[in-house]
């Protein structure tokens, strides 16, 4: 490989960092050990510009261009955007409906399983005795809509994973090269 410019960053697929280059985990830089660097990208990545300059911070994030594009919202060179968990509110969720549905016949069994909810079935004898029937067979043809408010809402407000399919490589900045000229 050809000698790099100072500040290029590189993906590397190898399990160290090569020498004359640094791993782009946002850790702070001496200004005096790296004054060339410095130069280059000042405190765009963080440091306090006087002792101690950063490099950028790519553990964990995909790389964008500065700039901006038609449509897009300008993006700053340092800036870093982008959640790893988001938690969406109701007004994020598409429009829809959750219906619940019942047989419009006669209640004819106690057991859940396999069933609708149907009309209460009225039976007689003494009300320890009577089996409460609240169930009918499903029939596709004799449904009907209940109420809204028999559905609530549910939900914990979790967040969820926001991330894009990924393979985790290096990313390293050069630290020592050719300097590159501004034209």
């Amino acid at each position: 490989m050809s000698e790099p410019f100072i500040a290029q960053i590189q993906m590397w697929g190898c399990s160290y960092t090569p020498r004359g280059w640094t791993d782009c985990a946002g850790q702070l830089l001496d200004i005096s050990s790296f004054t060339a660097l410095y130069s280059l990208i000042g405190t765009i990545y963080g440091g306090d510009g006087r002792v101690s300059m950063g490099v950028p911070n790519l553990k964990g994030r995909s790389p964008i261009h500065a700039g901006t594009g038609i449509g897009l919202s300008p993006h700053y060179l340092g800036e870093y955007s982008g959640l790893d968990a988001v938690t969406l509110t109701a007004d994020q969720l598409p429009r829809h409906k959750h219906a619940v549905s019942v047989n419009n016949s006669t209640a004819t069994t106690a057991d859940p399983e396999g069933a609708v909810l149907g009309k209460g079935a009225k039976t007689s004898g003494p009300p320890a005795a009577r089996p409460i029937k609240e169930y009918a067979d499903y029939d596709s043809s004799n449904l009907v809509s209940m109420a809204s408010q028999t559905l609530s809402s549910s939900g914990a407000t979790g967040a969820h994973a926001n991330q894009q399919p990924f393979m985790s490589v290096r990313f390293c900045m050069a630290l020592t090269g050719i300097y590159p000229s501004r034209n």
